[in-house]
């Protein structure tokens, strides 16, 4: 059943960070990674596959504002917030799609490949706190 189907990925994600300050409580930030992986589903395709080589890319760019930084022996270093957006895209490579008759339609009567991305995206608001 495909509504029961369980989906693994395991990959490596390298990236960058950075930030430059705009003033003395005011940085501009970003990152970006990107990431190659192993997906494993519970639910095999048209070509008789559930297994699938996939590409992660993720960035973010923002603001963060340094609202607090504590003093020698303080508990509470630092508190920092930050407003910025984030995209991150999901790929899997070469997964079976199938071409069905009517009168059969649990055996493809042809297959292709194809590749699938999905992506999130949108604002986030952090705070942190360093102790």
């Amino acid at each position: 059943n495909i509504a029961d189907s369980e989906q693994k990925i395991q990959g490596l994600l390298l990236g960058v960070s950075g930030s430059a300050p705009l003033s003395d409580k005011l940085s501009l930030y970003g990152n970006f990674a990107y990431g190659l992986g192993q997906q494993k589903s519970g639910f095999k395709d048209a070509r008789g596959d559930d297994q699938y080589s996939t590409t992660y890319a993720i960035g973010e760019v923002g603001l963060s504002y340094r609202f607090m930084e504590g003093g020698p022996g303080s508990f509470l270093k630092a508190v920092t917030g930050s407003l910025g957006y984030r995209t991150q895209t999901l790929t899997t490579k070469d997964i079976g799609l199938g071409t069905y008759a009517l009168n059969n339609p649990t055996t493809p009567i042809s297959t292709y490949t194809a590749d699938m991305r999905t992506t999130t995206n949108g604002f986030i608001l952090a705070i942190v706190g360093v102790f």
